[in-house]
């Protein structure tokens, strides 16, 4: 199994960029320079809403294709098991991303290394070598995870374990929208009587 915290050497900061990759900054983007200096004029601070739009922005490579080996086995098992669940059309990559969020103030400021997106879904993560840790702010947290060389079962076995978490919620998250704008709707609804009496 692999951990870290066993011979390795590893911080904990390099197990984050081993599971999400790493962020660049992005001077290009005028999103990106205007939330930079929104967080320079606030401590490095920026909204939960702001932290998410800035770490898109600081994507090294596409979302949709993630560089990072587990990153891109998680994204690719997450859209194998939607497409199973006739959520999406087979190998529609483009509409599951995975975004890293190592070293932006997501990752600061709202304790979230990495998130994946479906529609308006977004599943948080954290990654860490911290077995005591047992609080925290993103929806799913990452610990040991097995080599992928010399044990490719346990390896595969604990991606799908962790899609499965991440397809888990996206239902979750759909049926609450479902149930939504079903109450939405009842409320919009004009009784027959009432339309009847205003002719």
């Amino acid at each position: 199994m692999y951990n870290p915290n066993q011979g390795s050497g590893w911080t904990g900061r390099q197990f984050e960029e081993y599971v999400f990759g790493l962020t660049r900054e992005n001077p290009k983007s005028k999103v990106f320079r205007d939330l930079y200096k929104k967080a320079e004029e606030n401590d490095g601070y920026l909204s939960y809403d702001e932290s998410l739009k800035f770490a898109k922005e600081v994507q090294v490579g596409d979302p949709t294709d993630p560089e990072s080996a587990i990153a891109n086995d998680i994204h690719a098992t997450v859209v194998d098991f939607l497409s199973k669940e006739k959520m999406l059309e087979d190998d529609e990559y483009g509409e599951v991303k995975f975004y890293s969020s190592l070293h932006t103030p997501l990752d600061y400021c709202h304790k979230v290394d990495g998130f994946i997106q479906y529609g308006d879904t977004i599943i948080t993560m954290d990654a860490t070598l911290n077995k005591n840790k047992d609080t925290y702010a993103a929806d799913l947290i990452i610990r040991e995870i097995p080599d992928s060389k010399f044990e490719k079962e346990e390896y595969l076995k604990y991606i799908k374990t962790i899609a499965d978490k991440i397809v888990d919620k996206i239902k979750g998250d759909q049926v609450e929208r479902d149930k939504m704008l079903k109450e939405q709707n009842e409320i919009t609804k004009v009784p027959l009587e009432f339309k009847q009496l205003n002719k």
